[in-house]
């Protein structure tokens, strides 16, 4: 295969591709962790809880996420980019659920 006029093989695609996909999880993986070792210094950092939210959300634990884009509107009620991700979160379980 060719790219960018670099000539690839298939294995060279796949391990590409794997690394990426790698990448991407661990990136995940130390968001997430990061957000909750700031929550456990900070239970009133609205934006963390909002941070975390998103990734529970992508990462389909919507109940996870409705609670913490709860949390963090409860902490900050203007948050405006929560208010919109919390209805999100919520139209998705009443689609999963069959709701909707």
């Amino acid at each position: 295969m060719s790219a960018f006029g670099i000539h690839f093989s298939i294995e060279t695609l796949v391990a590409i591709l794997v690394g990426v996909i790698a990448a991407i999880w661990v990136g995940y993986y130390f968001y997430n962790k990061s957000k909750s070792q700031a929550l456990k210094l900070d239970p009133n950092y609205a934006d963390a809880y909002y941070g975390r939210g998103l990734i529970r959300q992508e990462k389909g634990d919507l109940n996870g996420a409705i609670e913490d884009f709860e949390n963090s509107i409860r902490i900050k009620p203007d948050f405006s980019q929560a208010k919109v991700q919390l209805e999100q979160a919520r139209f998705a379980k009443k689609k999963e659920t069959g709701w909707v």
